[in-house]
């Protein structure tokens, strides 16, 4: 990387963001942001009235996590509780985990997905800020975003197989819940990398007005998750280090490549961070047991 772009990785990023810089108290009992934070980034239903600001919906990110780990809990159990022969135990778990990352594309909308593959077109195909910029709002995916989201889900698949197979499922509700507390973080030291548009997307409001307690909130809601999770479904604290280790190395990794690439994140970049911290933590996960 030339001097240039390093450059340009410094000053992309942000120290304590530009938005209202709340209390982490404030952050973690704005009950509504946990409605706002589905009404987001899921597809679920979810009835009654949003935070004011929208961005108060970050600290939240880890419950939407919770809650796609306990729906692949359930589709591991079911699953696992079917009367299949030895000799096809195999292929039933890798139909199982395909079933997962199903439930979990569907409940999100693709929504990530779709950022993933925005992200590697634009990087892939672009040689400009603006060119890389340009091809990332395009609709239409290239074949640089097949590629992404074909060795994604193969590899998302496979991960989940493992964990599947050998019986510590606790992954399964660990790895989405971090995830989306590195989305928080990503979004909470990083700026925007779009300033020729007019109209201000849901995107740029979240990442320009996030801040330190939004990431503040996150971590105490993750450590709250954490630890319920430990008192119904024990775990090792050690293997669980490593999971967050890897998932914020991944995040760490894109905002770098991003700021060089463009000078900042984008909602793309968020969803793409997502993924691939799914993707690493659900290796890690595999790897630990």
């Amino acid at each position: 990387m030339g001097g240039g772009e390093a450059a340009n990785a410094t000053e992309g990023s942000k120290t304590f963001g530009t938005g209202r810089n709340e209390s982490v108290v404030m952050q973690i009992f704005n009950w509504r942001g946990l409605i706002s934070a589905f009404q987001t980034i899921t597809a679920i239903p979810v009835p009654g009235q949003g935070a004011e600001n929208a961005e108060d919906s970050l600290s939240w990110f880890p419950w939407v996590g919770a809650v796609l780990g306990i729906a692949a809990w359930a589709v591991a159990y079911l699953a696992m509780q079917a009367p299949i022969e030895a000799q096809l135990r195999v292929f039933w778990i890798l139909i199982a985990a395909a079933i997962i990352v199903t439930v979990w594309a569907v409940l999100t909308r693709g929504f990530h997905l779709d950022g993933l593959a925005d992200m590697c077109d634009g990087f892939g195909g672009g040689w400009t800020k603006e060119r890389v910029l340009e091809i990332m709002r395009d609709s239409r995916i290239g074949s640089f975003g097949v590629i992404a989201l074909s060795l994604g889900l193969l590899l998302k698949t496979l991960a989940v197989a493992m964990v599947l197979g050998s019986g510590s499922w606790q992954a399964l509700l660990i790895v989405p819940i971090l995830a989306r507390s590195a989305m928080v973080c990503q979004a909470s030291f990083n700026k925007y990398a779009r300033r020729d548009t007019v109209k201000v997307s849901m995107a740029n409001h979240f990442i320009d007005k996030a801040c330190a307690s939004h990431f503040g909130g996150a971590c105490l809601h993750t450590l709250l998750l954490l630890g319920l999770l430990y008192l119904a479904v024990p775990f090792s604290w050690v293997a669980a280090a490593e999971i967050i280790l890897a998932v914020y190395l991944s995040m760490l990794t894109v905002g770098y490549i991003s700021r060089s690439k463009i000078g900042g994140i984008t909602g793309d970049i968020l969803g793409a961070t997502c993924e691939i911290a799914e993707d690493v933590g659900l290796i890690a996960a595999a790897l630990c047991v």
